[in-house]
């Protein structure tokens, strides 16, 4: 692995990177290192907030299928950057990274599975 400390200079919100509102921030560190990691005020906070509130009543207009298509797009993305997300894990919380590495490989287990429950359980057309 390359870089022992990334830092996240934007902050993924509504579906894009975007550049944090003010320059006062809650600071996330590195419990091994005191190292900021990521940096948000609490308006980037509630911008996040607000942008999951809208993604959240969309969603419950989705079919199961159209469903599965997203949360198979979701484990997809996860397993391709199971390394890189196991990383911040052991630098978000300072978790062993062989169990981090398990954590991430769990989510994409869930989210497969996840995606036959939604084409099983949730009408195919609304």
């Amino acid at each position: 692995m390359s870089d022992p400390t990334p830092t996240l200079k934007e902050l993924f919100v509504d579906g894009k990177w975007v550049a944090p509102v003010h320059k006062q921030y809650l600071d996330v560190l590195n419990p091994a290192t005191e190292e900021v990691v990521a940096s948000a005020s609490a308006e980037d906070v509630d911008l996040a907030v607000q942008a999951a509130k809208r993604a959240f009543v969309t969603w419950g207009f989705t079919t199961g299928t159209e469903r599965a298509v997203y949360l198979r797009a979701m484990a997809a993305a996860v397993e391709k950057r199971t390394e890189a997300l196991s990383r911040l894990e052991t630098i978000d919380i300072g978790k062993p990274l062989a169990e981090a590495v398990w954590d991430v490989s769990g989510c994409f287990q869930t989210g497969m599975g996840k995606c036959n429950s939604g084409i099983l359980w949730l009408p195919a057309a609304r």
